[in-house]
């Protein structure tokens, strides 16, 4: 039986780290509260991709050796964030970790699926592959798409839009805790937009907490009429990159499909 079109769907991608393949279902539950209904929507899971599981099990040692190009991004990349080379913090702390799993995974963890992201072309290829058949999915089942993406899913999804944003339908993108910034003045990720400009969106929210060591402003960054909406994710530099817990951040989402779909079904 043939499953009819949908007017709007969401497609949802998550940062690095070992998130568990239903990292989306408490944003997902928020966005039905709002929306009195759940949107239709598809996932793209490639937590299971990433190397970062065996560095942090067995410790550094156990971690792929980087190229010396890599690890001087590494620990550019490192200061970036205010952390230094060694995992401390500007104010002399550990990074900060957080359970998954029963693995205690700390910031400079994530810090190594972004390299590896990087420096690591079969694993970013597979990663971006996850991506492009959900858009791909979507485009099929959704006459428009949202994409939300969070971390180095922004960057993700930046890569993938920039390669073919006029394959698929997405009418509305919101970045969430977004490094492209960072990484841009590292020379990681070019400026040049691609086919994010004249492919097809018409808006690109971007969504940070001032207090997200990640995450920044995007609008002076990026050749495309971008909006910048802060937000307040919590205390803490793990809670304040949290935005899959933050109400208010589904509640956005959930306002950018009443008022650009509002007079369509669901």
């Amino acid at each position: 039986m043939e499953v009819p079109r949908r007017h709007l769907g969401l497609v949802f991608i998550h940062g690095a780290g070992k998130e568990p393949s239903g990292y989306y279902r408490g944003f997902l539950a928020v966005l039905a509260t709002a929306l009195g209904a759940e949107p239709p929507y598809l996932a793209a899971w490639w937590a299971d991709l990433c190397d970062l599981g065996p560095a942090v099990k067995a410790g550094p040692a156990a971690a792929p050796r980087l190229t010396r190009e890599a690890e001087e991004f590494r620990q550019a990349y490192l200061l970036a964030l205010g952390m230094g080379v060694d995992g401390q913090h500007e104010r002399g702390a550990q990074s900060p970790v957080r359970s998954v799993g029963g693995t205690l995974i700390s910031l400079t963890d994530t810090v190594n699926d972004v390299v590896q992201y990087f420096y690591n072309p079969s694993m970013r290829s597979a990663i971006q592959l996850r991506l492009h058949e959900r858009l791909a999915e979507a485009a099929g089942a959704f006459d428009h798409t949202l994409l939300v993406s969070h971390s180095l899913g922004t960057v993700i999804a930046y890569d993938v839009l920039r390669q073919r944003a006029s394959a698929y339908n997405i009418h509305t993108w919101f970045t969430t805790g977004s490094p492209l910034a960072k990484l841009a003045q590292l020379g990681q990720v070019t400026k040049d937009v691609g086919q994010i400009a004249g492919g097809g969106i018409s808006a690109w929210h971007n969504l940070f907490d001032p207090g997200d060591v990640v995450a920044s402003a995007l609008s002076t960054c990026f050749a495309f009429p971008l909006k910048d909406v802060i937000v307040e994710n919590g205390a803490g530099i793990l809670n304040s990159h949290n935005y899959w817990g933050n109400s208010a951040v589904a509640g956005l989402v959930a306002e950018a499909v009443k008022r650009r779909y509002l007079r369509l079904p669901l």
